[in-house]
């Protein structure tokens, strides 16, 4: 299936902080995690493709 989503794209899940989300998702891979009380964000991206030129 082809990605709907762009190099650079950021994506952000909210969900109870107990719960451990993987290091990545096909091309989304891991950029941040932040804990807030009983909740959390995990923010991941997928990477710029690098030009040479």
């Amino acid at each position: 299936m082809e990605s709907k989503l762009n190099d650079g794209a950021i994506i952000v899940c909210e969900h109870e902080k107990e719960l451990e989300l993987g290091e990545s998702y096909g091309r989304l891979k891991l950029h941040k995690r932040y804990k807030y009380g009983k909740t959390a964000l995990t923010v991941y991206k997928i990477p710029m493709k690098e030009v040479d030129y």
